[in-house]
């Protein structure tokens, strides 16, 4: 399930979160999910140096619930070099879809 939601999230100053257990992604693994303790809800950072093309970066996360597994993108570019967004969609975890981290393995490669 892929769903645009871009009105669903909230930019955050400094979200409260462990980010210990954070999926990390993108160009230099800059860009990681994950869950914000206190709230419940995926949270998508960017920490990017200046220079850091986004623009073919998906930006999507994976959601998992008690019965199922969704995913949640937001498309590709978007997101500034530094930034913190919470989505506002609650999981009990956080992660990266398989789609999103073989594309950047592929884009290394080349």
């Amino acid at each position: 399930m892929i769903s645009k939601l871009l009105v669903a999230g909230s930019l955050l100053a400094g979200a409260s979160a462990t980010k210990d257990s954070a999926s990390a992604f993108g160009p230099h693994h800059c860009v990681s999910v994950f869950k914000n303790e206190k709230t419940g809800t995926c949270v998508i950072q960017t920490n990017c140096a200046a220079e850091v093309n986004l623009d073919n970066v998906e930006f999507a996360f994976t959601c998992q619930l008690p019965n199922m597994l969704q995913k949640h993108s937001f498309g590709k570019g978007g997101f500034d070099a530094v930034e913190e967004f919470d989505t506002s969609v609650k999981c009990d975890a956080c992660g990266i879809p398989q789609e999103v981290t073989l594309s950047v393995e592929a884009a290394s490669k080349s």
